[in-house]
């Protein structure tokens, strides 16, 4: 018997925590949804850590993304306006976010997600890392999420539980190297060496272990991360938006280049194939997605004409 296309193979999905820069994995999303739908349709599982668990409970359970998108904005528009942002003891970020998912998710999210949506969560007791996969309620998809996303000192002082278990962000610790399928497409809004990510210019850089991970310093790099802690300006959430389906776009054209189709029939990628086989994915200077059908490039190119008094 031949050997199964991995296009045909079993997919699933983890999105990193990336704290505030998740609008970037929300632009992922968007173009998945929009080129290859077939991917998240098919996705046996759907991983999410720290904040990526935000993402993943949104995927899984089929949200409507410009309302999450236009609730995100508000959350990002009510912290820069609070003296210390989000450190400010005036704020409960996980709180707003709870608001935010409670509104996202339809009723019967743990229906949809059940034994699909993977939570990583780091439990307390022994710093292991666990996955939640199982819930009997929305509210409890919602309590395993803010979970995931707990930084101490950050976010509060006293982890939160789920299930009578204590547990703080998942970041804070590693799955097995097992956890890693060949099949699983990881995303993450900094520059690691991830399938969906930022691919900076080439330069000096060093790289550093934490959290278990890896993270590669150079400016851009440097600057993404103090934007997972503190919000960018308005300007800049439209911009990690559009970088997300961009670097969406490149990866599912990159992929074409090695055989791999994972486009809609309906969808052509106008990508330069030598910045392809550079492995370059800077923004291709005037990249428009067009159908066959329609003829006409999706609303997301119109985010890079934002108006000058938008801007906080």
């Amino acid at each position: 018997m031949a050997e199964e296309s991995p296009k045909h193979k079993p997919l699933s999905l983890f999105f990193k925590g990336c704290g505030f820069l998740i609008v970037y994995e929300l632009g992922v999303v968007k173009a998945l949804r929009e080129l290859a739908p077939e991917i998240l349709r098919s996705a046996t599982k759907i991983y999410g850590s720290s904040s990526g668990s935000i993402v993943a409970s949104i995927v899984t359970c089929g949200c409507e993304l410009d309302a999450v998108f236009e609730d995100y904005c508000t959350i990002v528009k009510e912290v820069r306006n609070v003296m210390l942002g989000p450190i400010s003891p005036n704020l409960d970020l996980l709180q707003k976010l709870q608001k935010l998912l409670y509104k996202a998710l339809p009723d019967n999210a743990h229906q949809l997600a059940s034994r699909r949506l993977h939570i990583m969560l780091t439990r307390v007791s022994d710093r292991q890392s666990v996955g939640v996969s199982d819930f009997g309620s929305k509210e409890e998809i919602i309590q395993a999420v803010i979970c995931s996303c707990f930084i101490p000192a950050y976010t509060g002082y006293i982890p939160l539980s789920f299930q009578g278990v204590r547990y703080i962000d998942g970041n804070f610790s590693s799955p097995e190297p097992s956890f890693y399928a060949k099949t699983m497409i990881i995303v993450s809004a900094l520059a690691f060496d991830n399938d969906i990510c930022p691919r900076d210019k080439p330069g000096t850089f060093f790289s550093f272990y934490s959290f278990q991970q890896q993270f590669q310093i150079q400016l851009e790099n440097l600057h993404r991360i103090v934007c997972c802690f503190f919000p960018p300006s308005h300007l800049a959430v439209h911009e990690f938006f559009l970088k997300g389906y961009h670097d969406a776009g490149f990866y599912l054209e990159r992929n074409r280049e090695f055989g791999i189709d994972f486009l809609a029939n309906n969808v052509t990628l106008p990508l330069a194939s030598e910045s392809c086989k550079k492995g370059l994915s800077q923004p291709i200077g005037g990249l428009e997605t067009r159908t066959h059908q329609q003829g006409s490039s999706l609303p997301l190119t119109q985010l890079t004409r934002t108006s000058p008094d938008t801007m906080e």
